[in-house]
């Protein structure tokens, strides 16, 4: 399943959120990418393959370049062969520019989403224009891995350290873990309800958590 989010560093009020292709959705205000801005669990600081693959598919996607096939190959087998769920998020001067993410792997390995992912993120998200190539000097990049999501009891869950997904038939909505205002997990639960289109009385539905991996980029996408 793929997600558009866009974020606005303000409270859990501004949640919007509109399904697209299926079980697609584009996500409007919440500081759900402070989402993608604090995700401080197991913060790697240090530029890596990950941020490195998603800088040459973000500079592939905008620039039509060819890249070296060499290095392409060289990250694929860097990273763990496993698919996992990936957001690619860009910033420009601290504010979101875009970001592409999936909970359920749509490749079949973790290059894979990353690659599709960083594309994405530069091209595709509906909120935004497509990056321009005079925009790639200004733009800051993180790589999101998420854990595989696993059905829990409420009580297990914890917003500073769980990210939930909330699915109910057709219907599904998902929050990252350790946002701004969201401090409890009734708070958690009732904003991703209302992502989801859950009615707020409806308490049938199947929660599951995961953890968030994060990928920082020191040096701007065209460097």
């Amino acid at each position: 399943m793929l997600f558009h989010l866009k974020v606005k560093p303000q409270t859990p009020d501004r949640v919007a959120a509109t399904w697209l292709q299926g079980m697609e959705i584009a996500c409007a205000g919440l500081s759900v990418l402070n989402q993608c801005e604090r995700v401080s669990y197991n913060y790697l600081d240090m530029e890596d393959n990950y941020v490195r693959l998603a800088k040459l598919a973000v500079r592939r996607a905008v620039t039509g370049g060819e890249v070296d096939e060499g290095e392409l190959e060289e990250l694929r087998g860097a990273l763990p062969e496993s698919p996992r769920g990936v957001f690619v998020t860009l910033k420009k001067d601290g504010m979101l520019r875009g970001c592409i993410g999936t909970y359920h792997p749509s490749t079949d390995s973790l290059a894979g989403e990353i690659l599709r992912n960083g594309s994405s993120a530069a091209l595709d998200d509906p909120r935004f224009p497509s990056v321009s190539p005079d925009e790639l000097e200004d733009i800051s990049i993180s790589v999101d891995v998420l854990s595989e999501p696993e059905e829990c009891a409420r009580d297990e869950l914890n917003p500073n350290k769980y990210g939930i997904l909330l699915e109910k038939g057709m219907r599904s909505g998902l929050l990252l873990p350790d946002l701004d205002g969201v401090e409890s997990v009734d708070e958690q639960i009732d904003i991703t309800k209302r992502k989801a289109g859950i009615p707020p009385g409806d308490e049938n539905y199947t929660v599951k958590r995961f953890t968030v991996e994060r990928h920082h980029g020191e040096k701007p996408v065209g460097k």
